[in-house]
């Protein structure tokens, strides 16, 4: 018989896409599962309802109301009380192929790893997210799989299948934003290879109103924070020393990012968050500027980019917020 695996939708007041999205699981071609609904606080009756009303309607749906906690706080208890032998996340306003949990399966079992990772499709853009530096669907060792990882092939966790064990002393840090990022390089760095999947199995819908689209705040620093203490990790770990320089790229990327998001962000109109932003990222950037210069994984954009913020990041303010040149990353 198939390993159980608990496919866990977080939800916040998402009713009119959860239906597609619990349709989608239950569709899948790969039968030995549940589905657990956490309803994270939803304040409207459509959801809450719906969430009930799926549940009622089908015997593997699971739904666990909690007061709102964010994202991670919903994945955490949703792991809690998960019975699987493997976990998926799927969030509420997306949805998946009909094959993604057996193609997954199969790769973990044939390939005898704890993680495996697919691909991902933005629909709307049509933009598929996945490694494609690689030739071809690969198992990797850790520390390869970290090397994509940090230049920022992939970060979502919802693309994902994992092992149970991998949540072992393990969890979604809560009430911070880019959790994935943060929680993925742990997860790889725990397991002893992780298969990456090319095959696109997930689609994320991208809403206007989605945490991913809203304007910039002090909040967007988590990027900042995760990846200079993963920038930290590592140089103090020898046995990771040699992927020092993507560590240094994606805190340089994460800050050049949010430079650009704060700026666009205030030519729509002034606030005080983006205007903090875009002084702490530049600020970050200055003192980094030599980095900036030797690190061999940034494209000659960001450089430049990130260069003319380090160190005339009141002229690129002027530059980007009166129009002569609209940069968008």
């Amino acid at each position: 018989m198939e390993d159980l695996i608990s496919v866990i939708v977080p939800i916040y007041n998402t009713g009119c896409y959860l239906r597609k999205c619990v349709e989608s699981i239950l569709s899948q071609d790969y039968e030995n599962l549940e589905i657990i609904l956490v309803d994270d606080g939803s304040t409207d009756g459509t959801t809450v309802h719906l969430c009930d009303e799926l549940a009622e309607k089908n015997d593997c749906i699971h739904v666990i109301h909690k007061k709102n906690g964010g994202s991670s706080s919903a994945r955490n208890v949703g792991v809690e009380n998960a019975k699987g032998e493997y976990v998926v996340f799927v969030d509420s306003d997306d949805y998946i192929e009909k094959n993604m949990l057996s193609s997954l399966f199969q790769d973990a079992k044939e390939n005898d790893v704890r993680m495996v990772i697919g691909g991902m499709v933005i629909d709307g853009h049509k933009k598929i997210i996945r490694p494609d530096a690689l030739p071809a669907s690969a198992r990797l060792d850790t520390k390869t799989a970290l090397h994509y990882f940090l230049l920022g092939h992939w970060h979502s966790a919802c693309t994902n299948l994992y092992h149970r064990s991998v949540f072992d002393e393990l969890t979604f840090p809560e009430k911070e934003s880019n959790e994935d990022y943060y929680f993925n390089f742990f997860a790889i760095r725990k397991v002893q290879s992780v298969y990456v999947d090319l095959n696109v199995f997930y689609h994320y819908v991208k809403r206007e109103d989605s945490n991913t689209t809203a304007r910039a705040s002090l909040k967007n620093l988590d990027w900042v924070s995760h990846t200079e203490a993963i920038y930290n990790l590592i140089a103090d770990d020898a046995d990771l020393g040699m992927l020092m320089g993507e560590a240094e790229y994606q805190y340089l990327f994460s800050n050049i990012v949010l430079a650009n998001k704060a700026l666009l962000s205030l030519k729509d109109g002034y606030t005080e968050e983006a205007d903090k932003l875009y002084k702490i990222v530049s600020s970050n950037l200055n003192i980094s500027k030599k980095m900036l210069r030797k690190n061999t994984y940034l494209s000659n954009k960001y450089r430049t980019m990130g260069t003319f913020i380090a160190n005339m990041s009141e002229l690129y303010r002027w530059i980007i917020i009166k129009g002569l040149k609209v940069v968008k990353c």
